[in-house]
């Protein structure tokens, strides 16, 4: 009996003498944003940047398409309000809507649409170095 809980003592203190690494997760959401997780579990943005700032590289990376993915949601804010402003005009049948403002818009959205990509991808990039180290 006192080996058996001589090897169960020992398995304890090895298992618990690895360093754990937290597994990082974002997943996109069009319509409610990006979601963080750490080990499958939901958590804010300060705790998931947090747990990344332990990888300066990662980090880094983590902002630059932080950034990007920021600047497209601006980008295509403006646009849908240009596109929307068009469209109010020509339903009050104003009698020389302004096409050129909704088509400015429809030139920002599909700005922002691959911007947004490449803002994400990074991210997920960014993600994957602090998975892996």
């Amino acid at each position: 009996m006192k080996y058996y809980t001589t090897i169960i003592l020992i398995f304890f203190v090895i298992h618990q003498a690895i360093p754990q690494t937290n597994h990082l997760s974002i997943k996109n959401s069009h319509w409610s944003g990006l979601h963080y997780y750490i080990d499958k579990y939901k958590v804010d943005k300060s705790e998931f940047k947090y747990e990344l700032t332990k990888n300066p590289e990662a980090f880094s990376v983590y902002k630059s398409g932080k950034k990007k993915f920021n600047w497209a949601s601006v980008i295509s804010y403006v646009g849908g309000s240009a596109i929307g402003w068009t469209i109010g005009d020509l339903i009050l049948r104003k009698e020389k809507p302004n096409y050129l403002f909704g088509i400015l818009g429809l030139g920002l959205i599909y700005t922002a649409i691959p911007l947004e990509e490449i803002g994400i991808r990074k991210m997920k990039k960014a993600i994957d170095i602090y998975n892996l180290k």
